[in-house]
């Protein structure tokens, strides 16, 4: 009589079970030549963000939108064949890692980590969001900060990291944002005339411009130029192992969500992504189209997209209302929100 007549059944499905878990770590480790380029998540920021002595975010969801754009193993592979969306392009596609998966150091007060885009952007959306409450931040952007160089990019040895940009054939920049309104307006192959300083020196050299992917780049990674202050309200954006800069404008939304009385959100479920400077501008992203693909999957209703990512935005949507946005203030009166408030009108400074 056997009393466990189930235990030859069960020891095979164990064996499968641990053949499965093998294999998958096997295919996690095999490198290949390859680099995935998929959606990657939407993130409701109410579970992210949290503003000191605020209750929870009113009815309604704001997103972050992600990318997925990793060296791809075996692993990644299988996952493309399955996706439709997912693209395995060569290994040379893959973009410098130079950002860290979790920050280094405290990010306020002081400097920030240079290879920390993250921080910033969590910076800038709090002091922009600050602003439009109505609190005076004497806070600016002097130039464009040299990271890390891209493979192939001519402007190495003639830039160093650290290196701020401060004006380009002639017009001054004071953001990257500026920075890349007027790269918009060249072609690869030009010449370009770059003001640098460079520790207590400024000096002009003449860089090349490289053509990736049909656009006119220096070939550099860059950041606003900034000094952070502690600021007058603790305001939390806990993600984890998110880099870039491209949740810019939605950290700040999300923020301005829990602060204003009657909120933005306003029971939709909104979607979105875009840079934001400190001059309150919004700036263009990479991947916008698998982005929104990764909107649509969580159930978003509206994308707001950066104006020079509209057009792309809308040919990916299939569901989502895209609305085009140029600045903070454009977003928030889309999203029917209030104008800013007067600075210093918040009682502080």
């Amino acid at each position: 009589m056997r009393i466990f007549p189930q235990v030859g059944p069960l020891r095979l499905v164990l064996r499968l079970v641990l053949l499965a878990v093998a294999a998958g770590v096997f295919a996690f480790y095999v490198p290949t030549p390859y680099t995935l380029n998929a959606p990657g998540h939407a993130e409701d920021l109410s579970e992210i963000v949290h503003v000191a002595g605020k209750p929870p975010s009113p009815p309604g969801h704001l997103y972050m939108t992600t990318v997925v754009h990793e060296r791809a193993n075996l692993l990644f592979c299988l996952y493309a064949l399955m996706d439709p969306e997912a693209q395995l392009l060569p290994a040379e596609y893959s973009v410098p890692r130079v950002l860290p998966a979790r920050p280094k150091g405290p990010e306020l007060p002081g400097s920030f980590n240079p290879e920390n885009m993250m921080a910033q952007s969590k910076y800038i959306a709090r002091v922009q969001a600050l602003r439009y409450m109505g609190y005076k931040l004497d806070i600016e952007s002097h130039g464009a900060q040299v990271l890390d160089f891209l493979d192939g990019s001519r402007a190495r040895g003639k830039l160093r990291r650290n290196d701020v940009i401060v004006g380009m054939n002639g017009r001054p920049i004071k953001s990257v944002y500026d920075l890349h309104r007027i790269l918009m307006t060249k072609e690869g192959g030009q010449d370009v005339r770059l003001k640098v300083t460079r520790e207590k020196s400024t000096l002009v050299v003449t860089v090349p411009l490289m053509d990736v992917h049909g656009r006119a780049l220096i070939g550099i990674v860059t950041q606003d130029a900034v000094s952070p202050v502690a600021l007058p309200v603790a305001i939390e954006i806990a993600t984890h192992n998110v880099n870039g800069a491209s949740a810019g404008l939605m950290f700040t939304l999300a923020i301005l969500d829990q602060m204003l009385p009657q909120g933005l959100a306003r029971g939709q479920r909104i979607a979105g992504t875009g840079t934001m400077s400190l001059h309150g501008d919004v700036g263009p992203i990479e991947g916008v189209r698998l982005k929104v693909i990764a909107a649509e999957r969580a159930g978003a209703e509206i994308f707001l997209a950066p104006v020079d990512n509209a057009n792309e935005a809308s040919a990916a949507a299939t569901k989502l209302k895209i609305i085009p946005v140029e600045t903070l203030q454009d977003a928030v009166k889309q999203l029917g929100g209030p104008p800013p408030e007067p600075p210093g009108s918040a009682g502080k400074s």
